[in-house]
Parts: structure tokens; sequence; C-alpha cells
């Protein structure tokens, strides 16, 4: 169950990184907060 359950958790995290990265380079507000960096 190890092996699964670390597979699990890897995708779950790639999902969301993913998400996260669409969501900050895709929309308006997203934008702005990269801008203020």
């Amino acid at each position: 169950m190890n092996a699964f359950d670390g597979l699990l958790i890897t995708m779950t995290v790639a999902t969301v990184i993913m998400t996260g990265l669409y969501v900050f380079t895709c929309t308006p507000a997203g934008k702005r907060w990269i801008r203020n960096l």
C-alpha cells in the first residue's frame, strides 16, 4: 500500500501544482499578483 499511497500523493500534488500554475498565469488576478512580486 505504501507505493500506491505514494503514487496517489504524487498525483494529487501534481494536480494541485498544475491548477495553481494555470490560475496564476491565466487569470487577471494571478497576473496582477505576479506583477506585485
